[in-house]
């Protein structure tokens, strides 16, 4: 009976607020400037990226505005060498697209690994010098979890959200101006 009563104390056990850490923090300016600082030793890889990532924004609503204007030109003027003409540059915009979304993904990729090798090589280090009086404090579970979970949170930042969030804001400004 003691060993049922152990089981449901474990399974109903509850963390105080103290021994919690947040489940969300908000994103700040601060936070934004340190996961960049990471990617100052990778500064050439990481500008072209930005340069691809710009070009992969202006890319895709240039494929959509080509089609308008094969449509609304060669193909309502029934202009044959003007529609092989229109499709040579649609055909020459996707493959550039292709080559752009290759490399775009490769550098991202690259840089994401290389924050997280260094993140992870600086966490191991500090961990090397604290005291053993902080490893009888701090679970070994919330150690882990910064080491992988966290860093890999931040390598899909560096990978993903930033580039992606640069390629939606630049297509909705090109998308407007051409619109214009």
């Amino acid at each position: 009976m003691a060993d049922l009563d152990a089981s449901r104390e474990a399974i109903t056990f509850y963390r105080s607020l103290e021994d919690r850490e947040e489940d969300r923090a908000p994103l700040s300016l601060r936070l934004i400037q340190r996961i960049s600082g990471y990617t100052r030793p990778y500064a050439g890889r990481r500008n072209w990226l930005f340069f691809l990532t710009f070009a992969r924004g202006i890319q895709l609503p240039a494929l959509a505005w080509l089609i308008g204007q094969t449509i609304n030109g060669p193909i309502a003027g029934r202009n044959l060498p003007g529609i092989y003409l229109h499709a040579a540059l649609y055909f020459l915009l996707v493959l550039l697209m292709v080559v752009t979304l290759h490399f775009r993904q490769r550098f991202a990729l690259e840089l994401g690994e290389a924050v997280a090798h260094d993140m992870r090589s600086e966490l191991f280090r500090k961990l090397a010098t604290m005291p053993m009086s902080f490893f009888n404090r701090t679970k070994f579970g919330r150690i882990i979890s910064r080491i992988t979970s966290d860093v890999d949170s931040i390598r899909l930042v560096v990978q993903d959200v930033a580039f992606a969030s640069t390629i939606q804001a630049v297509q909705m400004i090109v998308s407007a101006g051409l619109m214009t």
